[in-house]
């Protein structure tokens, strides 16, 4: 009879210790989960505040007390894609899926959600959050062409064009790049000199002829030029703007002023060494480069009004204005720089005056 009692105590004590042992408590705790969207390498992948252009990525970060089973990702509520069983992103817990929005309908809202399973079936949501897609990329406006207006004359060597650039894409805003088309004689000569890239749009643009990569950076008189920009967005897609045409209008003569020593007979301090710098500003109403032809002589002796061409040339062919000469104590010096254009206009020296400085006695 002991013994009998003795093999069912035994038998209830391993039942019992096989319930503390050998069986698990319940899990009842959901995963975490929260997601982020980020743009992609791909060229037509775009994402600015709550818009959406092309694929973008859509990270799920999920984590559990046990372990994560599966992550799924849901467009409007709707599974997309394959359950994903292991991560895939850059961190131990990033689960990633392409959005390929370009499928989807344009200019409507969408959200983007994730859900985060264990074993246990336990389920976390994660937050949804709501974009708009844009589709379609329309081409570029055509640049509005400002300055020089069409058929404009032009009285300067140099010019600059301005335009102004938009895009009818507006989520998110595009940075356009600007193709300015030059060229002189006619259209059909006009080529690509200048590439610029705006920030936002519409935006101003602006090229100056200065620039040209070509025979000279001045523009020639009584020549015909023909400008167009060509925008391009960051898809590629391009428009042409019209072809303005203008001219350049007749070449003007250069001359010089403000001399350095003035022109007057109040006498200046000999300077030290005997040499002295000459100074003068050009005045090319065109903005031409120009080259100098140097007059100076002392006093020639004349009681009348002295003329650069009663003097001899010291030096020519001159960019610098400015020069450096030796002079005397007491002596009375005239002299004057002649300008010269690029298109070889210049002073005619028979009735040009010519200044005069005097070197006091020391």
């Amino acid at each position: 009879m002991k013994k009998t009692f003795v093999v069912l105590g035994t038998l209830m004590l391993v039942v019992v210790m096989g319930v503390f042992v050998g069986c698990k408590p319940e899990d009842t705790t959901p995963p975490e989960i929260s997601i982020t969207v980020k743009a992609t390498d791909n060229y037509r992948s775009e994402l600015f505040s709550d818009s959406i252009k092309g694929i973008v990525e859509v990270i799920a970060t999920a984590t559990d007390d046990v372990g994560v089973d599966t992550v799924r990702f849901f467009v409007n509520d709707e599974h997309v894609g394959q359950p994903m069983t292991e991560p895939n992103g850059e961190g131990e817990n990033e689960y990633v899926y392409k959005w390929q929005t370009q499928e989807l309908e344009d200019n409507v809202v969408y959200t983007i959600s994730a859900k985060a399973y264990d074993a246990a079936r336990n389920e976390g949501v994660s937050e949804t959050l709501s974009y708009l897609i844009r589709i379609p990329n329309d081409p570029p406006n055509k640049a509005d062409l400002l300055i020089p207006t069409d058929e404009a004359i032009v009285k300067t060597a140099s010019v600059i064009l301005r335009w102004q650039g938009s895009d009818p894409d507006e989520y998110p805003v595009q940075e356009l790049t600007y193709v300015v088309w030059f060229g002189e004689g006619s259209a059909s000569n006009m080529d690509s000199v200048y590439y610029t890239k705006s920030a936002t749009v519409p935006d101003t643009g602006s090229w100056g002829t200065s620039q040209w990569e070509h025979d000279t950076t001045s523009l020639e008189p009584k020549q015909d030029y023909y400008w167009m920009i060509l925008t391009r967005d960051p898809y590629g897609l391009e428009t042409e703007s019209e072809v303005f045409h203008f001219a350049r209008d007749t070449n003007r003569t250069p001359s010089t002023y403000g001399p350095t020593p003035p022109d007057t007979f109040a006498p200046i301090d000999p300077p030290s060494g005997g040499s002295l710098k000459l100074l003068w500003s050009p005045n090319d109403p065109d903005g031409d480069p120009l080259i100098y032809d140097l007059y100076f002589a002392p006093d020639p002796e004349k009681d009348t009004t002295v003329f650069v061409s009663d003097l001899g040339k010291l030096d020519s062919l001159m960019t610098a204005a400015e020069y450096s000469v030796q002079v005397s104590a007491g002596v009375t010096y005239y002299w004057r720089p002649v300008p010269t254009d690029l298109w070889e206009a210049t002073q005619d020296t028979t009735g040009l005056k010519a200044w005069r400085f005097v070197v006091g006695e020391e």
